[in-house]
């Protein structure tokens, strides 16, 4: 993310999902703790109506993420007896991390970084091999992805 000086003082904020021009706004002051304020509310009403309307499938994917966490961050503060609560965390974590995990790479990148090292190519397949196997650990995808039963929990 740039952070750059706006010659107008107002900054342009597009979507992601269509490329379109959603809003222009003067910097926001967002405290690092603390209500933000008017600003960032109008903004957030101009997003959502945004997304509401032209992008209705990814909104509610959003409004289901956030449903999910809000959930998880209270019960995740405490210890259980319980031992179906430990899973069932685990579940939404799991799910959670799928949708909002930033870096992956995939199988070709990791071949075009093994060849160019300059291996040989029995030492170039066990280096890919591993790079698969860190990359499969690290994203909990591939052997390592948890096997997710999806079971809404609801405060």
């Amino acid at each position: 993310m740039n952070i750059l000086q706006s010659a107008t003082g107002k900054y342009v904020t597009t979507c992601r999902l269509c490329l379109a021009r959603v809003a222009e706004s003067p910097a926001l002051e967002i405290p690092i703790v603390g209500h933000p304020g008017k600003k960032i509310e109008q903004l957030m009403q101009v997003l959502v109506k945004h997304l509401t309307k032209h992008h209705p499938d990814e909104f509610q994917r959003g409004t289901k993420i956030y449903q999910e966490f809000l959930p998880w961050i209270i019960l995740h503060a405490f210890d259980y007896e319980d031992a179906s609560i430990g899973p069932r965390l685990e579940n939404i974590r799991a799910g959670l991390f799928q949708e909002v995990r930033k870096n992956s790479f995939s199988d070709e990148l990791l071949s075009t970084i093994t060849a160019s090292i300059g291996l040989d190519p029995d030492d170039a397949a066990k280096v890919l091999k591993a790079l698969q196997l860190v990359r499969d650990a690290c994203c909990e995808t591939g052997t390592y992805a948890p096997a997710i039963q999806h079971t809404p929990l609801v405060v």
